[in-house]
């Protein structure tokens, strides 16, 4: 491999495991940790930690794809045909286009649910704490529900994405 293979994978493998790592946080730690806490305490702990974990998972996500891509297209030899042709073609191209879809979905779950939903929960918790006598704290914690549950499913995701990129780096 090239240097600048190198260098790409480097970013790549560093970026994944920001993004996987912040995921396996979120949903091994902080969730359960959160479920002990009473609401207005959640509320704060959201409140603190919102506005630091979307733009670090969106980051992160974005800077795998994107080197993640550029690694590909260098390996394939510019030739994308090895990641769309028949499983049979190349078992490299379909180990990394088994993991690209499921990193892929991970990020889009990630884009299209989770980062709407966590900054949607930051805004109601906001407005709670401003103004603790009318705050709907049952709200909140169903977002903060469903905002767990979707985390952990695209954990799932992850977890197959790695394999897929194990599967390629051990053809």
């Amino acid at each position: 491999m090239t240097l600048v293979g190198q260098v790409l994978m480097f970013f790549h493998v560093a970026s994944a495991v920001a993004w996987m790592g912040g995921a396996l946080l979120i949903a091994a730690v902080l969730f359960p940790t959160l479920w002990k806490m009473g609401s207005e305490e959640r509320g704060r702990f959201y409140a603190k930690i919102m506005p630091l974990l979307g733009p670090y998972m969106l980051f992160s996500s974005v800077l795998t794809l994107l080197f993640g891509g550029l690694l590909a297209y260098r390996l394939s030899g510019g030739d994308l045909a090895t990641f769309f042709a028949p499983w049979s073609a190349s078992s490299w191209g379909s180990w990394v286009s088994f993991g690209a879809v499921f990193g892929l979905a991970a990020f889009l779950v990630g884009e299209v649910y989770i980062l709407p939903t966590a900054m949607r929960l930051e805004r109601f918790v906001t407005k709670a704490l401003a103004s603790p006598e009318g705050a709907r704290w049952a709200e909140i914690d169903l977002l903060g529900r469903k905002l767990d549950r979707v985390a952990t499913a695209s954990l799932a995701l992850f977890v197959l994405a790695l394999i897929g990129m194990a599967g390629a780096a051990s053809v």
